[in-house]
């Protein structure tokens, strides 16, 4: 059911490179909503991240170059570029999410980027977005303490969508089963059997459009995932899914709202304020954030120091003389939290993750930087996201080699710091 891209990416965006073998290219409007498409992805990359800039790869806003590289190019390449260049975007910002390989997005597990769009007989309908790209629309009920969502994505560029029935069954990843409603197989030739994927605890079903008709025309429905059957009560869905319709046709912005916003792209809706930074330090040094300097313990006489060089808002994270330069005490709870400098309390540490490795550890303003840290004493290790540690970058002891972000691995001597109060 899901239609794989693929993406030759060494000749994704030189420009004149030849027409090659596949689909024809887009039309206009085609390549207009490609453009707006990753051009409003890549400006919410680099407005979170401005490290995430990266032309060469496709991670920009200049919307006539990708309209223009759009025209001469296949149009499966031009898809697959879409989900490419977006996947960049979200692991160099990490705020974003993360699109299907088919180019949209799956209806559960972020919730944190939805927003209220309204109620349908007893269903709670909600829109979700990724910075100012809409994603999909969702019904949500919770009768008689079964949990069930509905809902249909945007597939992006063009205007491609997958309905999906998620349910709290636990799942195979590529399960296979069954959906049958009021004990028997969809009217009208839709076919019982389904497809689909995971999430945590989650199994997403894949619908085709006589499934979705024939549980607005039923009373029970149930699930097969494997040996587990998930049954659920269809009151109120045919509703639901018209609200869940009419939500999508609308990208995500309510009647009520949309004459007090401005007029949005055939892409993009108005998405919610990101949060707000994290409260500066404490004035005292006692507990939280207290004054700690990183001494590696390899060479003691070697420090962890934040230096300038990169603008007011970044800055470069090395290895330094102890004792001989400012930059080297930071506002830490070991147990866990954000580190800041000292002098500069307003930044924080954050690994700056780029398309392709090293990611380096920088400070950059705290509203921008969400990072927080543990320190393992025992082992020497500053730990960060996904089990990702500070560490020497190559290997290279000595003053003046950056700090990088690369996964935790025992006692490895580039990743092991002494906290000194």
């Amino acid at each position: 059911m899901r239609a794989v891209f693929g993406l030759m990416i060494a000749a994704l965006f030189v420009p004149g490179a030849a027409l090659a073998q596949g689909q024809p290219p887009g039309d206009a409007r085609f390549c207009q909503q490609y453009a707006e498409t990753v051009a409003t992805a890549s400006e919410d990359a680099i407005k979170s991240n401005p490290a995430c800039l990266n032309p060469g790869k496709g991670v920009h806003g200049d919307r006539n170059n990708h309209f223009a590289w759009c025209m001469r190019t296949p149009s499966d390449e031009v898809q697959g570029a879409a989900v490419h260049i977006r996947r960049l975007g979200s692991r160099c910002a990490g705020l974003l999410v993360t699109p299907e390989e088919y180019g949209g997005y799956s209806i559960i597990g972020n919730g944190q980027m939805e927003q209220p769009y309204g109620q349908a007989r007893g269903w709670d309908v909600s829109a979700a977005f990724s910075g100012r790209l809409f994603m999909y629309c969702a019904a949500v009920s919770r009768r008689d303490g079964r949990e069930v969502r509905i809902g249909v994505d945007q597939a992006m560029p063009g205007d491609g969508s997958q309905w999906q029935l998620v349910v709290p069954v636990k799942a195979n990843k590529d399960w296979q089963g069954r959906l049958e409603i009021d004990g028997q197989d969809p009217a009208g030739g839709a076919g019982a059997d389904v497809s689909g994927t995971i999430f945590d605890d989650w199994t997403i079903a894949w619908l085709n459009m006589g499934q979705v008709d024939a549980l607005k025309n039923g009373r029970q429905a149930v699930l097969g995932v494997g040996k587990m059957d998930y049954d659920f009560r269809l009151d109120g869905i045919a509703a639901a899914i018209l609200k869940v319709q009419e939500c999508r046709s609308r990208l995500g912005v309510p009647p009520a709202a949309s004459a007090a916003q401005p007029p949005v792209s055939q892409q993009m809706a108005a998405a919610p304020p990101p949060p707000p930074p994290p409260p500066p330090p404490p004035a005292n040094n006692s507990g939280a954030n207290s004054q700690v300097i990183f001494k590696l313990r390899a060479n003691p006489d070697l420090c962890v120091r934040n230096i300038g060089g990169r603008g007011e808002d970044s800055a470069d994270i090395v290895l330094s003389r102890c004792g001989q330069a400012q930059g080297e005490i930071f506002l830490f709870d070991t147990k866990g939290s954000p580190i800041r400098p000292q002098d500069r309390s307003d930044q924080c540490v954050f690994i700056n993750q780029l398309p392709e490795p090293p990611d380096y550890v920088i400070t950059m303003a705290c509203n921008m930087a969400r990072d927080r840290w543990q320190y393992q004493a025992q082992a020497g290790q500053v730990r960060g996201n996904q089990n990702r540690c500070w560490t020497v970058e190559n290997r290279a002891i000595r003053p003046g080699a950056k700090i990088v972000a690369t996964p935790c691995r025992a006692n490895a001597a580039e990743q092991q710091f002494d906290v000194e109060y």
